[in-house]
């Protein structure tokens, strides 16, 4: 099948699905499928096409798991240029690319981006009110048939006694006000479960409460220095920057030697609440070289990072994946590990690498006895091996002599030095 065949199927293949009313059926479908919109195909093979593209990188990884700290390692030097996300929301897709002059591209969440999110945040709260309704009409009636109940068996011991005292243990009668709190928070924890829904409804929140007019909004950026980089999309990648609300992608463009032929994806996840976000960040991976999944190192491979995995190799048919342990100063920075290496650096990370690097062989041929027809995957999973890495510990040696610094950052190096 060539391009023009498979793009004329994508294509009639989404029109059958909107003509026949089948959009929300299909999403999830199409989500865990990583399948993507003919108009992203398009894009996908053109950029395909160039026998001298850049090597593209892609970075995954769940919330918190470090790719941050070492993206600001390995391209700003420790400097810490790209911030932590708190959360998928306040996650954005970063894409950092070479170029003679230090700048920034900002692409903000268009009113289709923003009907979405606006769409959900007005799903979730019908959802709550329906749970808080219906907890508030339980826990009344429940209340209500409690006290009867010991109201019968009062009256039915003082016949029997002769009591005639009015005196009984009651159980405490909430006020409405505790049954409503009660409720809501049943509700909140029964809507966790949506992670998109709730993500979706926290975005618009901070959307509707920013009184931001997208009109005035510079998303160019340039900047003579990092530091002046770094607090300039602050504004609109920090977790409590102005912009942040509405900041979807970034593009930072560095005069890096260590970028050029090269582009780094900093993805922030495969399972986006914004949609087009996502989609993008699925045509990205799927144009990607070689992807390197990211996993703390005191919680390696979890169920989470598999399910990356599984992503980008059977779903996305990549061939290069490198599992990366970052954090390595954590997972060593306990009394045991420290005992066990006799306070010898070297030895505690080569036996933390040792360790990882098992798991992750007892992982991968696991998976092959139950899926041998991707043995080959797995094989060079295995045979990659594991990258332990930590970029605290890089930005400390960048920041040697800065003692307020170390003072910050020394608690995992304690222990090694015997202070």
């Amino acid at each position: 099948m060539n391009e023009q065949e498979l793009l004329k199927k994508s294509a009639l293949i989404e029109k059958a699905i909107t003509e026949y009313g089948l959009t929300e059926r299909a999403r999830p479908f199409i989500s865990e499928n990583a399948v993507i919109t003919t108009e992203v195909l398009k894009q996908t093979l053109q950029e395909m096409r160039p026998k001298d593209r850049n090597l593209k990188v892609g970075i995954i990884g769940r919330v918190k798991a470090g790719k941050s700290s070492l993206l600001n390692a390995l391209i700003f030097e420790g400097k810490e240029v790209l911030p932590k996300a708190a959360t998928p929301m306040t996650a954005s897709l970063t894409v950092l690319k070479y170029a003679e002059k230090l700048s920034a591209e900002v692409e903000l969440y268009n009113e289709k981006d923003i009907a979405e999110l606006k769409n959900k945040h007005e799903r979730y709260e019908k959802e709550f009110q329906r749970i808080v309704g219906e907890e508030v009409n339980k826990q009344k009636e429940k209340q209500s048939f409690s006290n009867r109940a010991k109201e019968g068996f009062k009256n039915f011991g003082n016949k029997l006694s002769g009591n005639k005292s009015e005196e009984a243990s009651k159980e405490r009668v909430l006020s409405d006000k505790e049954i409503l709190e009660k409720a809501e928070k049943i509700a909140k924890n029964a809507l966790k479960e949506n992670d998109k829904l709730v993500s979706s409804h926290d975005q618009y929140e901070k959307i509707k409460n920013s009184g931001v007019n997208l009109k005035n909004i510079d998303t160019r950026i340039q900047a003579n220095s990092l530091g002046e980089l770094q607090r300039e999309l602050l504004q609109f990648v920090g977790a409590n920057g102005k912009y942040m609300p509405y900041t979807k992608a970034v593009q930072i463009y560095l005069n890096n030697p260590n970028l050029k032929d090269l582009e780094v994806i900093d993805t922030p996840g495969v399972n986006d609440p914004i949609v087009s976000r996502e989609e993008r960040t699925k045509a990205l991976l799927k144009d990607c070289d070689v992807v390197f999944i990211i996993s703390p190192s005191s919680q390696f491979l979890t169920d989470s990072d598999m399910s990356l995995f599984d992503r980008v190799s059977n779903k996305e048919g990549l061939q290069e994946i490198y599992f990366v342990a970052s954090q390595i100063d954590s997972a060593i920075n306990n009394s045991s590990e420290v005992q066990k290496s006799n306070h010898h650096l070297p030895t505690a990370l080569a036996n933390a690498q040792k360790v990882l690097s098992s798991q992750l062989d007892q992982i991968m041929g696991a998976l092959i006895q139950n899926y041998p027809n991707q043995q080959e995957i797995f094989e060079n999973a295995k045979k990659n091996g594991v990258i332990v890495t930590s970029g605290v510990c890089f930005s400390m040696h960048k920041d040697f002599n800065n003692q307020a610094f170390w003072e910050k950052k020394q608690q995992s190096i304690t222990m090694y030095c015997g202070i």
